[in-house]
């Protein structure tokens, strides 16, 4: 964190920076993903990483305010795709900062696939949450700082014919595609409730 806030107060003044990006592996803590994330795996949550997720994500919260400047925040952790990640109760919530940062969750290079979180249907739509595909997300950046992501989705036609030949199409179907999901749930940490 020392390290964390040492950059973000260096960055904040240089004029030369006109946007962070901050990539992590678990997604900060109380996002729509929140099993799975800095908010600890059940049965053994682990409050130092709540601690400091939390206090991450308000220190981007106010190097936004205080600099002017963009902020994205990007996770890979859980296997699927999702936009909107911090549209939360939690974030939402002005004792929290009332900022919901811009963030996504990008698990789609090739691990086995995750169910999506248990949500409501048109909370999953309005993130644009996926299960069971591959892609990447592809920024574009502005001269002015602002960043806009895409995800681009790849499927069977990506393939390689290289690949589908040494594999046979089979194969790269049952294996790669139909068959590379993991069940398992991530149900949430009891902190994911705090609002």
């Amino acid at each position: 964190m020392v390290w964390f806030e040492k950059v973000l107060d260096r960055d904040k003044s240089d004029k030369d920076v006109l946007a962070i990006v901050v990539a992590m592996h678990r997604a900060l803590p109380n996002s729509l993903a929140c099993g799975h994330s800095m908010n600890g795996d059940p049965p053994t949550p682990s409050e130092k990483s709540l601690n400091s997720g939390r206090r991450a994500y308000s220190d981007l919260v106010k190097w936004k305010a205080d600099s002017g400047k963009f902020v994205y925040v990007l996770a890979s952790h859980s296997h699927f795709y999702m936009e909107d990640l911090f549209d939360t109760a939690y974030w939402q919530n002005p004792k929290h900062g009332g900022e919901v940062l811009p963030g996504w969750i990008v698990g789609t290079a090739g691990a086995m696939r995750y169910n999506l979180p248990d949500l409501p249907q048109d909370v999953l739509k309005n993130a644009k949450a996926q299960t069971d595909v591959w892609g990447y997300l592809l920024a574009n950046v502005h001269e002015n700082g602002k960043i806009s992501f895409d995800f681009e989705k790849l499927g069977k036609d990506h393939v390689p014919e290289e690949i589908r030949a040494r594999y046979d199409d089979d194969f790269v179907d049952n294996s790669c595609f139909k068959g590379n999901h993991d069940p398992t749930p991530h149900p949430p940490a009891a902190s994911c409730q705090d609002q």
